[in-house]
């Protein structure tokens, strides 16, 4: 049974990007290892760790082996840290065999920055140079659709029959366009990148104040894939 690891800084803090990456790295072992290689959960995974007090990697590393061979019958762990520069994330990656800590194979990779991974931690709502209000502010009407396609299946998940939804928080510019996509629930599966940038493409009619003025406003988006 393998299992990824949360993806820590270098320094060894947390990030959104890190559980986000392990999670989509989870489901790249799973679909490229076929049934030879049996993945654990990512999201089940999480709690385990949490259910078991463990922090990783942590500077009793094999402490948490013996506990994770010992509760909860694992074989093999990758752990890994990110780093974002100015272009792109780096990515360093171990894979740790649970038994005795022995390193099987290790490996770096970059690739370029996105807005969608960038989302996942820049602050929100973002500083503009107009003011943005929220539904329900004294007067605020809610924007809606004029035109908001519906995003499509990548063949990863259509393979894994991934039905849910994903979630984000938006702001909606006085010209009825979506500026900036927060991701709040994500499915994984590279899904919510393609959520988020159909979104992008939406045009809606703006939400407006008492004196039926256009203003920016922070909305709620639930994008949901089914399988017919």
């Amino acid at each position: 049974m393998v299992a990824v690891a949360d993806l820590t800084a270098p320094d060894g803090s947390m990030s959104p990007q890190g559980d986000y990456f392990a999670w989509y790295l989870s489901v790249a072992v799973l679909h490229y290892g076929g049934k030879k290689v049996p993945v654990a959960d990512h999201g089940n995974f999480d709690k385990v760790i949490s259910g078991l007090g463990l922090t990783l990697p942590g500077a009793s590393l094999s402490d948490s082996l013996k506990t994770l061979a010992t509760r909860a019958r694992l074989d093999v762990l990758i752990l890994g840290t990110v780093e974002r520069t100015t272009e792109k994330y780096s990515v360093a990656l171990q894979a740790i065999r649970v038994a005795d800590g022995k390193i099987l194979d290790a490996d770096n990779v970059s690739f370029a920055r996105t807005a969608f991974i960038d989302s996942l931690s820049d602050p929100f709502p973002p500083k503009t140079d107009y003011p943005i209000y929220r539904l329900g502010d004294d007067g605020i009407s809610s924007p809606s659709c004029i035109r908001c396609p519906d995003p499509s299946y990548n063949s990863l998940a259509r393979e894994q029959r991934i039905q849910g939804v994903s979630v984000f928080q938006a702001v909606v510019s006085p010209e009825g366009l979506i500026v900036y996509a927060h991701p709040v629930k994500v499915l994984g599966y590279g899904l919510d990148e393609q959520a988020y940038e159909v979104i992008k493409t939406w045009r809606l009619k703006p939400a407006t104040n008492k004196r039926h003025e256009p203003v920016a406003v922070i909305v709620p988006i639930e994008v949901t894939f089914r399988m017919f």
